[in-house]
């Protein structure tokens, strides 16, 4: 099954748009965007409180019943199982997800 290489040019606009939206002012003003991240931080947990580390902890969960049941023997794509480990662990590194 091949994939057609076009690009959706209202869904790329989008979020090139709102990236930069949000990018270019917590680069420009990193004092300020520190603050204004602090506060909405402290705002969450206090309206939300253990309501937010309840969610955060059910999410995880999650993720980890997916993972290690049945369901996370399930292959996305095609493939090879060659490459498959070695690819899916290089991905892990470069996007920040796995400490290495």
């Amino acid at each position: 099954m091949r994939l057609s290489q076009q690009v959706d040019k209202v869904n790329f606009g989008l979020t090139v748009s709102v990236l930069l939206a949000m990018s270019i002012p917590l680069l420009t003003f990193p004092e300020e965007s520190a603050a204004l991240l602090r506060t909405a931080y402290a705002w969450i947990a206090e309206t939300f409180g253990w309501f937010y580390i309840l969610t955060g902890a059910v999410a995880f969960g999650v993720v980890l019943y997916v993972g290690l049941s049945r369901f996370g023997q399930i292959r996305l794509g095609e493939v090879s199982p060659s490459s498959a480990r070695p690819a899916g662990y290089r991905c892990c590194l470069l996007q920040g997800s796995v400490q290495a």
